[in-house]
């Protein structure tokens, strides 16, 4: 497997959007944006994506790591319309414009980032998003909400596939000595 070698960047898409982007080996950078705005259309939404998408790749990253959307016959009906417009455009928009950039892309399934970064890939997501948040936080990347979170777990497997020796360890054991350091 070949070293990644550069900056990376891991999505958890949505309306609000999650974003960890940076190196191997180095702590990143957790952001997150709010594609939406009251009574907006799904077309409203894409279009600020765009132009965000358009404008991260510009400073082109070697890779994009971005969760798989869970397939609608797994949400047992659970979903509108709209949510699944939204999950699919979005990852249209941000695979497309990568892909047209020269960004190498993939995708995870959300269980398998699960099970790397958690340990578990059957949490629920309530449970799962509350774990990422601890874990990032142990790990000293401060996320701001779940949705960061969630994307530097998704930035951690990605790097981890490629570059193994150069991400921080997350297993359990070792997560509590360093949440014994931190304090």
């Amino acid at each position: 497997m070949v070293a990644l070698g550069g900056e990376a960047i891991g999505l958890d898409l949505g309306s609000f959007t999650g974003i960890c982007r940076g190196k191997p080996g180095e702590i990143p950078v957790l952001s997150s944006i709010d594609f939406g705005k009251k009574d907006d259309e799904p077309h409203d939404i894409f279009g600020r994506a765009i132009i965000f998408f358009a404008q991260m790749f510009a400073v082109k990253p070697l890779r994009l790591f971005v969760e798989q959307p869970i397939p609608e016959f797994a949400l047992k009906s659970q979903t509108q319309a709209r949510s699944t417009e939204l999950k699919y455009g979005l990852l249209a928009i941000s695979t497309g414009i990568a892909r047209a950039s020269g960004v190498m892309v993939e995708r995870c399934p959300i269980n398998t980032v699960r099970k790397h970064f958690l340990g578990n890939g059957m949490l629920k997501s309530a449970i799962a998003k509350e774990r990422a948040f601890q874990v990032c936080t142990t790990l000293g990347w401060n996320p701001n909400n779940f949705d960061e979170a969630d994307a530097g777990a998704v930035w951690h497997w990605g790097c981890h596939k490629y570059d193994p020796q150069s991400v921080q360890i997350v297993d359990p054991l070792f997560l509590n000595r360093e949440a014994v350091k931190r304090k």
